[in-house]
């Protein structure tokens, strides 16, 4: 009678365990907002450095799903030389040593592709909600103004 009363227990034990995990599984990890709340932007930083910025449509357990994402792309410029002698070279200190320009995704590449962005959420350091007077929302506001007038 002890034996069973024990088998069932541990039997009990062991199948909430797997229900409780393999649930947890198919649970999905919200934003604070509604997950489809295409006005709110986040910033995603990535275990590289890189940072995204676009509207986060869904966190899973092991994945992130951000729409309309951008991201700065950091050129280097040369320093340009104004006067040169055999003796010496003299650089402008006003030329810029790096650009930064905003990019959306899929626009400068060669192939057609979506603005969508799947992580996994093994390489994502933190991601966090963007106020409407963020500079970098105001920045990506103003470029896809810019966009619309161009069509």
């Amino acid at each position: 009678m002890k034996v069973l009363k024990l088998t069932v227990i541990i039997g009990g034990v062991i199948l909430t365990f797997f229900v409780g995990f393999f649930v947890s599984q198919w649970i999905d990890v919200r934003p604070e907002e509604d997950s489809r709340d295409t006005t709110s932007w986040y910033t995603v930083r990535m275990v590289g450095g890189e940072e995204y910025y676009g509207h986060l449509d869904l966190v899973t357990s092991d994945s992130l799903k951000l729409d309309d994402v951008y991201y700065i792309e950091t050129l280097s410029a040369p320093m340009a030389p104004i006067s040169t002698s055999t003796n010496y070279q003299l650089q402008s200190e006003l030329t810029p040593k790096e650009i930064y320009n905003l990019v959306r995704k899929g626009e400068n590449s060669t192939s057609s592709e979506a603005h969508t962005l799947y992580l996994n959420k093994n390489a994502v350091v933190s991601w966090e909600k963007l106020t409407s007077d963020a500079q970098m929302v105001r920045l990506i506001e103003k470029s896809k103004g810019g966009a619309q007038e161009a069509k």
